[in-house]
Formats: structure tokens, C-alpha cells, sequence
């Protein structure tokens, strides 16, 4: 059985959560083993701790919408050629955690719906909804990586380009033929996704439900302003930004996995220096400052834009 802990102050809760089999961790040159797990820290950089410990592989950190739980995929080594991810809940604020999706199949990507009662997951290639409060859970599509809409009702997803479908399933409808990496804006009417042609990547838009296609931009792996028409998006490395009807402009240099607070005012990003990863802030106004965390990759905001959980790789 593979243990994972919980921390919280001084306190640590051993939990086994029935995955066996090899772990995911790898050994360094001194012997040491390095660990992937899920960190927190407060948007200022003060308060660092880890959060989610296991000698399992943990990514994928979302908070809930009122910020008291997280999710994370667990990634455990079954064999030479063959992994397994779970996806599983765990407390911020109290010792305790339980599994959403364990099972033999693959599970991953865990998204909160807006108004926390809901998650959507990938299953083997399939897109299930989870009634937390109940456990229910229904199969609504095949296909890969959902994402709420800002209502709730709406779930988009990648499979043969970017598709729509009902929360509680129903007949799908392509919207975005070839796509992948699909966001929604914050209004709900419009989405942007990626289209990949050979070597290159161009960032649509798309409007919700009529379907009209508008190119934005060249890059890929978009993230919309929760309260405005600016996208974030990766090029060549580089991060840039860009409004509807706008002018493109540089964010920032060597850097991937930008994520915007919530409350709209910073973007969050990993930087790359030196073959290291750091977890940058900046304000989203015009003079802004960078602020370097720490160490990480994947940051994640809070709701009330106050703290960020993050994946961090340790040697012990």
C-alpha cells in the first residue's frame, strides 16, 4: 500500500489509499529519491509549505470554488510500461482526503463546475460529472480534458476537435473542428482553443452556441482574463497576450503554464532560468513588477487570489 499525508500546522494524518505497485519517484546521482508533490504558498511568496505528500507522482492541483479542498492526480507505476492515475480530494484546512475516481482504469484532470457541487473528470478517454454530495456519477461524452462553462451548464472538451455538451450529457456539438486546449470566456458566449498545422499552432476563437470562427492570434495552450476578452497564450517559448480586436503584447520570456488570479489583477507563470523552474507573479497592470516565488511548476490560484498551490519536485 503507498501512503499519502496530509499536513496541516503541526499536524500530519497518514492516509493509505489502496494504489500498489512501484512508486513514481525517481533517484538522484547522490542516492537521494526525488518527489513530486503538491505545495502552497501565498501570492506574496511568504508562508511556502508542502501540502500533499506521497512516494507517488501528484499533479494537477485545482482549489474548489470556496477554497477549502483541492483536487490532485495521483500517477503510480504499475509496471515498466504502464502507469495509473487516480484523481482524489483532499482538505486545505483539515487533515482529510478520500478518492473521487480509484479504479483500474486511467482517471485525471479533475475540474471543479462553478459552483463547487460537481466535478468533471476524464475516464479512459471519457468524460464523467461526480455529484460530490451524493457520489453519483454519469458518462456524458468520449473525449478528453473538460472544461466548465462559466454557468455551469455547459461542458467543452478536446476529441477530434472541440466539442460541447450538456452537463448531464446529451448529444455533443463540434464547434471547433481540429482544436485542442479549448477556454471559455468569462461571459460564457465565446470560447478560444488551439489549431495545430504541422510545426505551428494558431489560437481561434469561436462564438457559443453559433460557431462562428475568428483567428486571435499564433501560439497555443490559451487562458482567458476571468473579466475581459485578453488571452494569455505560449509562443516559441515566450508568453504574450492579446485582447479581442487587439494589439499582441509580450508578457514574458522563457516562461509556460500562465494562469490568471481570479480577482483578474495578476497572472501567475513558470519561468524557466537556468534549467530551473520558478513560479513568477506579476501584476497585470502596465508597470508592473515580477516577483519569484520559488521553485515549481503548475500554479494554481486560490479563490479569493490569495495563495497558489503549485507542483514541486524534492530530494529526500
Amino acid at each position: 500500500m503507498r501512503p499519502i499525508t496530509y499536513f496541516h500546522g503541526l499536524v500530519a494524518l497518514l492516509l493509505t489509499i489502496g494504489l500498489t505497485g512501484c512508486g513514481a519517484a525517481t533517484s538522484s546521482s547522490s542516492g537521494n529519491v526525488e518527489y513530486r508533490n503538491i505545495w502552497i504558498i501565498n501570492a506574496d511568496g511568504s508562508g511556502e509549505a508542502e501540502l500533499v505528500y506521497s512516494d507517488l507522482d501528484l499533479s494537477n492541483p485545482r482549489f474548489s470554488p470556496d477554497g477549502t479542498q483541492i483536487t490532485l492526480d495521483t500517477s503510480n507505476t504499475l509496471s515498466v510500461i504502464e502507469r495509473r492515475s487516480d484523481v482524489y480530494v483532499a482538505s486545505v484546512n483539515v487533515d482529510s482526503s478520500r478518492g473521487i475516481a480509484t479504479s483500474n482504469l486511467d482517471e485525471s484532470g479533475a475540474q471543479w463546475s462553478p459552483d463547487g457541487t460537481r466535478l468533471a473528470f476524464e475516464v479512459d478517454g471519457s468524460i464523467w460529472v461526480m455529484t460530490i454530495a451524493t457520489g453519483a456519477t454519469s458518462n456524458i461524452a468520449v473525449g478528453h480534458r473538460p472544461i466548465w462553462s462559466p454557468d455551469g451548464q455547459t461542458i467543452a472538451y478536446d476529441y477530434d476537435g472541440i466539442r460541447v455538451v450538456s452537463a448531464n450529457g446529451g448529444s455533443s456539438q463540434l464547434i471547433g473542428p481540429n482544436g485542442t486546449q479549448p477556454a471559455w470566456f468569462s461571459t460564457g458566449d465565446a470560447l478560444v482553443y488551439a489549431l495545430s498545422s504541422g510545426s505551428s499552432s494558431t489560437i481561434k476563437r469561436v462564438t457559443f452556441p453559433g460557431g462562428t470562427i475568428t483567428t486571435l492570434a499564433s501560439g497555443s495552450n490559451p487562458v482567458v482574463h476571468p473579466s475581459t476578452t485578453t488571452v494569455v497564450y505560449e509562443r516559441d517559448g515566450d508568453l504574450f497576450a492579446k485582447a479581442v480586436g487587439g494589439t499582441e503584447s509580450l508578457v514574458a520570456l522563457a516562461s509556460n503554464s500562465a494562469a490568471y488570479s481570479p480577482n483578474g489583477t495578476k497572472l501567475a507563470y513558470v519561468y524557466t532560468a537556468n534549467g530551473s523552474n520558478q513560479i513568477a507573479v506579476i501584476s497585470v497592470s502596465a508597470t508592473a513588477s515580477v516577483s519569484i516565488l520559488t521553485t515549481g511548476t503548475r500554479p494554481a490560484w486560490s479563490p479569493n487570489s490569495q495563495k497558489l498551490v503549485f507542483e514541486k519536485r524534492v530530494l529526500r
